[in-house]
């Protein structure tokens, strides 16, 4: 571990949320993170990251992402020696799988899970169980996965809790925690 150099106020609740993550990471749990923008949740990422050495991979989710987008597309061209089929690996199946050869354990960040599509949320769902050893592809293969940490954020517009767009199944296959607004006295 090094010594981070980001500049953070340790309030009670960001104090909180840092264990959160510390304790996700050490027993290699996805955790998901509920909260509106400006709580502090990338802060307290690339801290923990900074004291790991460890690097942070971003994946953005909108309404417009894809099953594709996430896991790899085909791409089909009709050739005069026949029909060639490709398949190629997306930057997250690329990092998570079996046989990446990263040694070192990045955090991969999903950022607005809340866009999700239930497509979307379903192929989520094989990544953050852990249970679930083999991620089924679009090109019809299965891939190993590997060791990874991720953390999901779920932003959400209001201070009220909006899990119930997450399935449950990815809600209890994760640490879900909600991001309390800091204290008035912490501010």
């Amino acid at each position: 571990a090094k010594e981070c150099q980001l500049e953070v106020a340790y309030t009670d609740s960001f104090n909180d949320l840092l264990d959160i993550l510390h304790m996700g990471l050490l027993i290699h749990n996805p955790v998901i993170l509920e909260g509106p923008p400006g709580q502090g949740k990338h802060t307290a990422i690339e801290y923990v990251a900074n004291l790991l050495s460890a690097e942070v991979i971003y994946i953005t989710i909108s309404q417009s992402t894809k099953v594709d987008d996430l896991l790899g597309k085909l791409k089909i061209e009709r050739r005069t020696d026949g029909i060639h089929v490709e398949f190629t690996k997306s930057k997250l199946v690329g990092t998570i799988s079996f046989d990446s050869g990263v040694i070192d354990k990045p955090i991969i960040v999903i950022e607005n899970i809340n866009n999700a599509t239930p497509a979307v949320l379903n192929a989520l769902l094989s990544i953050f169980n852990v249970e679930i050893k083999d991620i089924l592809l679009p090109s019809g293969e299965t891939m190993k996965k590997g060791e990874f940490n991720l953390i999901g954020i779920f932003n959400t517009q209001q201070s009220t809790s909006t899990r119930d767009k997450l399935p449950s199944s990815l809600i209890n296959s994760s640490i879900y925690y909600v991001v309390k607004d800091p204290n008035s006295n912490e501010i």
